[in-house]
Formats: C-alpha cells, sequence, structure tokens
C-alpha cells in the first residue's frame, strides 16, 4: 500500500511517500507554494491513499482538491476524532488540537513508546506530553526560532535578519552572533527548561521512563544543543501521519 502524506504548516509543508509502513522519500517547501505546483515537480508515482495535517485552513481545501485531481483520491483530513483508539486525550477540546500536534503526538507513541515529550520546532515551537497511558494532556505553544527572528528585525531596527546558526560560544561578540546566541541557544535553554518543568508535573513513578524527541525543521539545529533531548527525528510528524492512515478503516 502506497500512501501519500502531507504536513502543511505555517511557513513549510512537508511531504512523503510511504511504503506500508516505511517513509521512503521526503520533501519541503515553502506553503506559498501552490499544492499543484508542489506536486507536479515530485517522483512519479500514484498512491492508494492520501492524508493531510493541516494548521491553514485555506491550504487545507487547497490540497484537498489537488490530491483529488491529480489521483482521484478523497484525501483524509486529520482531526482529533480520527485517532480514536491510537491516541487518548486529557484537554478542554481535543477538537481545538492542531493536526500537527496530534501527529507527532501518535508518531512519538508509535516509535519510542508512552510516556513521551515532543518538541517540535517549527514556525511556532509545540512541545506536547503524552502520559504512560497514551493520553495526550496538552503542552506547550511557543514563539519558534524563525517568528522570534523576525519579530526582532521588525520591532528593533538595529537588529537585522541574521542566519540562524549555532554561535562558536554563548557570549556573543558582535550583534550577529549575540542575536543568534540569543534565538538559537536560548531556544535550546527554554527547551531544557519547559521539559524539566513538565517532568515535575509528571506522575513521579514514571518520570524516568519520560523519552524525549525533537522533530520540525530546526530540530537539527536546537536538538544537539538540548540536554533534555534522548532522539531528533525530523520525520516524526509523517510517521505520525502514515500510522494514522494504516488504521483507518
Amino acid at each position: 500500500m502506497v500512501n501519500f502524506l502531507v504536513d502543511v504548516g505555517n511557513t513549510d509543508t512537508c511531504a512523503g511517500i510511504a511504503q506500508d509502513y516505511k517513509i521512503v522519500a521526503d520533501t519541503r517547501a515553502v506553503s506559498s507554494v501552490p499544492a499543484d505546483v508542489f506536486l507536479s515537480g515530485g517522483p512519479k508515482f500514484i498512491p492508494d491513499r492520501a492524508i493531510i495535517s493541516s494548521v491553514v485552513a485555506e491550504k487545507t481545501q487547497e490540497w484537498t482538491w489537488a490530491i483529488r485531481r491529480r489521483w482521484g483520491i478523497d484525501a483524509i483530513v486529520l482531526t482529533s476524532d480520527r485517532v480514536s483508539g491510537i491516541l487518548n486525550f486529557d484537554v478542554e477540546d481535543p477538537n481545538k488540537v492542531g493536526a500537527d500536534r496530534i501527529a507527532d503526538a501518535v508518531g512519538a507513541v508509535l516509535e519510542y513508546k508512552a510516556p513521551c515529550i515532543v518538541a517540535d520546532f517549527g514556525t511556532a515551537t509545540n512541545i506536547e506530553y503524552v502520559d504512560e497511558n497514551k493520553t495526550f494532556c496538552g503542552g506547550v505553544i511557543a514563539t519558534g526560532l524563525w517568528s522570534g527572528m523576525k519579530s526582532l528585525a521588525q520591532f528593533a531596527s538595529a537588529l537585522s535578519d541574521v542566519r540562524l546558526e549555532v554561535p562558536k560560544q554563548v557570549v556573543g561578540r558582535s550583534t550577529e552572533t549575540a542575536v543568534q546566541s540569543g534565538l538559537v541557544y536560548g531556544e535550546a535553554a527554554r527547551i531544557d527548561g519547559l521539559v524539566a518543568m513538565i517532568k515535575a508535573q509528571a506522575n513521579k513513578d514514571i518520570v524516568d521512563d519520560i523519552k524525549v524527541v525533537a522533530t520540525g525543521g530546526y530540530s537539527r539545529l536546537v536538538g544537539p544543543l538540548c540536554s533534555s533531548v534522548d532522539f531528533i527525528d525530523s520525520l516524526l510528524t509523517l510517521k505520525g501521519l502514515n500510522f494514522i492512515l494504516n488504521h483507518i478503516d
């Protein structure tokens, strides 16, 4: 069975092809690229099924139509009710949990087992906590690296855009490296601090069993700087989508 998987974010869109339970190809582009254009530039294949995770409503419809035009498939649009039997929810309104957060949580439970924490570095930085009963307990949504950099450039005229990379040391010796340090090392410190706070509120009997997984576009940049991160898995969202699609009747 060949599955087409797409995760539409505010900044980037990531898509993948899976053969049964294995991701065999993946690609990424800015979300402003039209879905038809995105699909026309990919490898030649014919999927049996498709699933869409999207946090951009107008893009959800655009991708649904593009997939139907190209392959004649009605794609599954991920919502919380689609993961009944895979993931439980202990939040105020499961219907308002972002599809990307659901896919991340399912991917983490599948690959690394519960309990687990996911740190997803995208336009926003999302942290999700799934307890030992595979219950999505909520998490943290914060400004991401890219949006943080853009905010600095917008509201502080002396701080122009800088390249998002790891500076040689925490104490920057130039404006550029000081900004890089604040963004990148600051993000790592924020993750470590929030993970510690989440673990402090978790069931003390399972704290040592909690795995922390980093994913998202900036996971390979920030993840290695986080002492709390156990695994870096840039395909976690796609793995979650594929698992969900394979378990939908």
